[in-house]
């Protein structure tokens, strides 16, 4: 029942939505061979800015899909300066340069890549994402297609489509559909799926206009300038674009509170800001839209997942909501191969929620106590008053991890550990992100995390015969794996120093297909067979106890 593409196999998982986090689920699931089909209302990408704050761990993943570059080059070429003053004419309360506030945590040591946040606006990111998608013969990407309806069948879940602005039509059925559709999702309103937080914290503006004055007093289009004048303009952020002159001004200047939205005159209000009336302003676009925080009680209703703003939203301040979104998508996907390649268990499947809901709820709050002191000026009625975790999170970024899930937790292991947002403190405990550690092999260096991706890696010492006996009880269940020795003798050279420091003394570390810690062993005697059975049960949800996810949800409380 599908009218998939000539030569192509039926999908297996359908997406709904196109954003970032919709196509990054089908670059994430063509690179597990599972074949797709994505249905999107708009034929182009986003012609508005939207997000362009992208975080080190999602530059990470971009790296993993070959992208990284081109994401650089589309993007700001310098990190940016921060700017806190009255206008743009003003002198400045305070200037922030984000190189000297990172100083040397930015020197290699957790990452192959700049811990600095990337920017690059969704305008430019979606084409990127879209051409990589388009590549694969996996996916089946249908832009400018309207869902019109969707149930669940015995074998998952079956949509009917058309293609908008003409009379073709399918029927596409899929073991699953991932919803990606949006702040608003409809599939998540017609599960009875409701939300945790506060809905309308602000209605704000996005005003998009072009103008050289920002290059001219700035000196640089990688900028954000936070202004804060009672007088005029109220509290409001002027985000530079891209190098050609495009801003926004985002936020909720006062005038909002004075006037109906419709009567704005936003040319004044752009002027107030740039604090010169004789500027010249190309006013391209105004809309609004609502800061909220919701957090989805689950993610997964029976054959049906969750992602991105349909699972969850929170203020734009700091820029967390996409690049959660897409580590979503990296989470899930592996694992949702593993259980349609027949590796996983469909308990598998539950972890989803219960590993990276947390995961939103921190950076939720994180995004709130940003939004709080953006909103907020020091005692003078200056604006320079700001948290560095809203600009320095390499914790948020890096440091976040699963305490519940697909890993086998260490005894004394806390299932309730947080992780601070402003510090990063590397370490392979089982549900962290495996550290970055540099590998030298014939003059060649790399970095571990450039073997996570597509398979589980073993870790383990030149010495430990458990290495051979790990992947050899992988293979024996078809599971994919790979492992490679470290140290004296083995596969890869390793700094000892840097090896005790960031993976102890343990002898093998197995990390899964996310890059994210599953196990690590460090006792003297090798382990059991019967031991690696039961960890390779756990890595793959045999053993997982089942969490109760009803399909309509209706005993769930409603959205506060």
């Amino acid at each position: 029942m599908s009218n998939f593409l000539s030569g192509m196999k039926a999908p297996e998982v359908a997406i709904l939505g196109g954003g970032p986090v919709g196509v990054s689920t089908s670059i994430q699931l063509s690179r597990w061979g599972i074949p797709h089909v994505l249905f999107e209302r708009n034929r182009v990408p986003t012609q508005h800015p939207k997000s362009r704050a992208i975080n080190v761990r999602t530059m990470e993943i971009f790296r993993e899909w070959g992208i990284h570059d081109a994401v650089r080059a589309a993007g700001m070429q310098r990190p940016p300066l921060r700017f806190f003053g009255r206008d743009l004419a003003s002198p400045w309360d305070h200037v922030m340069d984000s190189t000297n506030q990172y100083g040397e945590l930015d020197d290699g040591r957790y990452s192959p890549l700049t811990l600095l946040v990337k920017l690059c606006s969704q305008d430019a990111l979606e084409p990127i994402l879209r051409d990589h998608a388009l590549a694969s013969p996996h996916a089946d990407l249908r832009f400018g297609w309207k869902v019109n309806d969707w149930r669940e069948s015995d074998r998952g879940v079956v949509l009917e489509a058309t293609e908008i602005d003409s009379d073709r039509s399918c029927k596409v059925e899929a073991r699953y559909l991932i919803a990606c559709d949006g702040a608003r999702s409809k599939v998540r309103k017609r599960l009875g799926i409701s939300c945790e937080g506060e809905d309308g914290i602000q209605e704000a503006v996005s005003v998009l206009f072009r103008s050289q004055t920002l290059a001219q007093r700035l000196g640089t289009y990688s900028a954000f300038v936070n202004i804060n004048n009672p007088e005029t303009i109220g509290n409001a952020v002027i985000a530079p674009v891209d190098d050609e002159g495009r801003a926004a001004l985002l936020g909720r200047p006062k005038v909002m509170d004075e006037q109906p939205f419709d009567m704005i005159d936003w040319q004044r209000q752009l002027h107030l800001a740039l604090g010169d009336p004789q500027a010249e302003i190309d006013l391209i676009d105004t809309r609004t839209w609502q800061v909220a925080v919701q957090i989805a009680q689950t993610y997964r209703a029976g054959p049906i997942f969750l992602a991105g703003d349909a699972a969850h939203l929170m203020p734009p301040n700091g820029g967390f909501n996409m690049n959660t979104g897409i580590q979503d998508i990296h989470n899930l996907c592996w694992k949702l191969a593993g259980v349609l390649r027949g590796w996983a268990s469909p308990d598998l499947l539950d972890t989803y929620t219960s590993e990276r809901r947390p995961v939103a709820e921190f950076n939720a709050s994180e995004a709130v106590l940003n939004f709080e002191s953006h909103n907020t000026s020091d005692t003078a009625g200056n604006s320079s008053f700001y948290r560095r975790e809203h600009f320095i999170h390499p914790g948020l970024s890096l440091g976040f991890r699963y305490n519940d899930g697909a890993l086998v937790p260490e005894p004394g292991q806390s299932p309730n550990a947080r992780w601070t947002a402003g510090e990063y403190h590397p370490n392979a405990i089982p549900g962290a992100r495996a550290p970055h550690i540099w590998l030298e092999r014939a003059g060649e260096r790399i970095s571990a995390i450039d073997l996570f991706g597509s398979a589980f890696v073993i870790f383990g010492r030149a010495d430990n015969p458990a290495v051979a006996d790990v992947l050899a009880a992988a293979e024996s269940r078809g599971i994919p794996a790979r492992a490679y020795t470290v140290g004296t003798g083995g596969d890869y050279a390793v700094s000892e120093q840097d090896w005790g420091t960031l993976y102890g003394t343990y002898s093998l570390v197995v990390i899964r297909p996310d890059g994210h810690v599953g196990l690590r062993h460090a006792e003297l005697s090798p382990p059991t067979a019967q031991e690696i059975d039961a960890w390779w049960d756990r890595l793959t949800g045999r053993k997982t106890p089942s969490a109760r996810h009803d399909r309509h949800p209706s005993h769930m409380s409603a959205a506060g």
